[in-house]
């Protein structure tokens, strides 16, 4: 049975989606009762008439399923390797999945990894399953200063995130 899960969800958002795909309401609808009743169902009737039975995959798709509660925050970015780059003309060598903080910029390094460590906290033992032999799991955080000589301190209650995943910190630090 496929559970339905409350949303975040803003006028703005769904004017600028209703834009995007240029459907109308009704249409909408008309296009997504009849996959949630068919995931619901679990089969779904094929333009011949036959009655397809997805139940098996429907209750695969639901078990393996991850959800990012509506409380936490969605990536800003994400991409697999081998995806095109954007900003350069060859594919990207590695997945990535980047969070921006929504803390103001002011805010000490060390309040915004605190921010991402209450983030990540319900996903750590994912964040673990995904470190093996042939991965690299690492976090980094862009730094921008508008001085030459800047200095940060990061209390060890920021740093638990690292120490308690066995993962490494790494910063850009760009001055402007």
């Amino acid at each position: 049975m496929l559970k339905i899960l409350p949303c975040l969800d803003s006028d703005e958002l769904a004017d600028s989606r209703r834009r995007e795909l240029n459907i109308p309401h009704d249409g909408a609808t008309a296009l997504g009762r009849p996959a949630v009743e068919a995931a619901d169902n679990g089969y779904y009737v094929n333009r011949s008439g036959a009655k397809v039975d997805w139940s098996h995959y429907v209750q695969a798709a639901c078990a393996a399923k991850v959800s990012i509660p509506p409380e936490l925050s969605l990536p800003a970015h994400t991409h697999r390797a081998g995806d095109p780059s954007r900003l350069k003309n060859k594919p990207y060598p590695r997945d990535q999945w980047a969070l921006d903080s929504p803390l103001a910029s002011e805010e000490p390094l060390d309040t915004h990894l605190k921010w991402l460590a209450n983030q990540l906290r319900p996903h750590y033992a994912y964040i673990r399953s995904l470190k093996s032999p042939d991965t690299d799991v690492y976090i980094l955080c862009g730094y921008t200063t508008e001085v030459e000589q800047n200095d940060f301190s990061l209390s060890s209650e920021a740093l638990e995130i690292f120490t308690t995943l066995d993962i490494s910190l790494e910063f850009s630090i760009l001055a402007v």
